[in-house]
């Protein structure tokens, strides 16, 4: 019923309407069908090829090495290069690119074709990037505000250095990829100087150098000084892949980008038990054969509260907690209560994922009699488990969830749900 209204205001004279009419009438009909289903629309005929491409917004163009033969790969490169010049006769503007090539003067090519209009392009598979690509994306990408790099070889970071220094002050967001033998451009990130967003994915082979990531000696790595160097401009950064952990040691590693003082998402894939408190910083006179945890001496939760806030400083959190709104913790790390602490003072936080919160152990008290029969000694009362502080203006929680059959009928669950004001 809806689409016969939005038919009979647009075409008004609804009477032998064909397929191609609807689709020139109501143009997001195709973002109501799947990849497949458009696909096939726009083999139908030419009338419907011609109306696909020309409401198409998002285009990906895969060039890689599929072929044995030089002269067969030229002739298919040719061919899609052909095909894309018709695409865009045909009124294709799509804002957004994505490009899978191996060659940078055939991306270079695709890009000049039909990414005009684009706003976000993204690049993979391209081993060596250079000025080319840079100069490319100057004169025939004047939208551009999104850029995605992938960089799996080390060759490839002095040429992302090139492309962002000829593009970076137009840049909202970026996007590196750093693949098992890629490294970080350092330097150029300092030309981004109105970037907004920046998402690093580090998923580096365990033995390849950390390139401008390595500390010398006390100072800062190059790296995180050119991230630092974005200050207040920088809103959003994301820190994941697999190769966190093995930045985080140090631990003070990252501690340069305290300068961030105005990020409003912050997503960081925290190794479990980052900067967990050592036993003797919480070491404790045992007591009946029980050892107090950080519930029952107060020496043992000034300990866990200290290495709470120093976990908060070793990454670009506590430097921003009077701006955050979302923070996302990763899959793997369990908040503690003395974590709950530290975040509770991020006033304008709504949206919290982490893997869990735990609560410290409490002590068993055992009653009743001993095995003779005697009666044993009084029960003290156990301590109420501690209070959990959240954000004040918390609506969002994030934790992964753990189903477990019982066979007791009692169970506790917990709800978590949004809280109006």
């Amino acid at each position: 019923h809806i689409m016969a209204q939005i038919l009979s205001d647009v075409v008004p004279d609804s009477g032998g309407l064909t397929c191609c009419d609807v689709l020139r009438a109501v143009p997001f009909v195709w973002s109501l069908l799947g990849k497949q289903s458009s696909l096939c629309l726009r083999s139908v005929s030419k009338e419907t090829r011609s109306l696909h491409d020309a409401a198409c917004l998002s285009l990906h163009v895969h060039l890689c090495r599929a072929m044995s033969f030089q002269k067969a790969q030229l002739v298919g490169r040719s061919a899609i290069l052909d095909a894309l010049v018709g695409i865009r006769r045909r009124g294709c503007q799509p804002i957004k690119v994505t490009i899978n090539a191996d060659c940078e003067a055939t991306l270079c090519a695709v890009l000049q074709e039909v990414a005009y209009n684009a706003t976000r392009v993204a690049i993979y598979g391209s081993a060596r990037l250079s000025d080319l690509l840079g100069a490319t994306l100057d004169s025939f990408v004047p939208q551009l505000q999104h850029l995605v790099l992938e960089l799996s070889e080390a060759s490839a970071a002095k040429g992302a250095d090139q492309v962002l220094a000829a593009i970076g002050n137009r840049l909202r967001v970026l996007e590196l990829r750093i693949g098992l033998h890629g490294s970080l451009p350092a330097c150029s990130l300092e030309d981004c100087t109105a970037l907004e967003e920046l998402r690093l994915a580090l998923e580096m082979h365990a033995l390849a150098p950390l390139g401008p990531l390595r500390m010398r000696g006390d100072n800062a790595p190059p790296a995180v000084d050119a991230i630092a160097s974005l200050g207040t401009h920088l809103r959003s950064l994301e820190l994941v892949g697999s190769s966190l952990p093995r930045l985080l040691d140090p631990p003070h590693r990252l501690a340069g980008l305290s300068e961030l003082t105005a990020l409003t998402r912050l997503r960081v894939d925290m190794p479990p038990g980052f900067l967990a408190p050592q036993p003797a910083e919480v070491e404790a006179a045992a007591v009946d054969g029980f050892t107090p945890d950080a519930s029952s001496s107060p020496m043992a939760a000034t300990g866990a509260q200290h290495a709470a806030e120093l976990r908060w400083r070793a990454v670009p959190l506590a430097a921003s907690l009077n701006s955050l709104v979302e923070v996302h913790l990763g899959r793997s790390y369990e908040l503690t209560v003395y974590d709950m602490r530290v975040l509770a003072r991020a006033l304008q936080l709504t949206v919290l994922a982490c893997r869990n919160i735990v609560l410290p152990p409490t002590p068993a008290h055992d009653g009743g009699s001993d095995v003779f029969g005697d009666p044993g000694p009084v029960q003290t009362p156990l301590p109420p488990p501690p209070v959990v502080p959240f954000p004040p203006q918390l609506r969002e929680l994030q934790v992964r969830c753990f189903l477990r059959l019982r066979r007791s009928p009692s169970s506790s669950f917990l709800t978590i749900g949004t809280r109006s004001r």
